[in-house]
């Protein structure tokens, strides 16, 4: 799983690649995937996108990883039963 970033005006533009299908960015199916054992490869970045954007989306994901990590088994299925509403 991948997270490709573009930026359009000033806004930075999140998408999500799994097995090679770009989509849109949904944070339930990432959280899910993540839950399930997906690793994140190395995310993309435009050329336009600045130094600092870069070091707060690294840290962002980073902390995403500490949290995913640290659930256990048991808090996992709550999680996964809010995606089948």
């Amino acid at each position: 799983m991948k997270l490709k970033f573009s930026k359009q005006d000033d806004a930075v533009i999140t998408q999500l690649e799994i097995n090679e299908k770009v989509m849109e960015f949904e944070y339930l199916i990432f959280i899910n995937k993540l839950i399930e054992g997906e690793t994140l490869e190395e995310s993309e970045y435009p050329e336009d996108i600045t130094e600092l954007e870069k070091k707060e989306i690294e840290q962002m994901i980073v902390r995403i990883n500490e949290v995913i990590s640290s659930l256990d088994e048991e808090e996992s299925p709550l999680l996964e039963s809010n995606l089948d509403d």
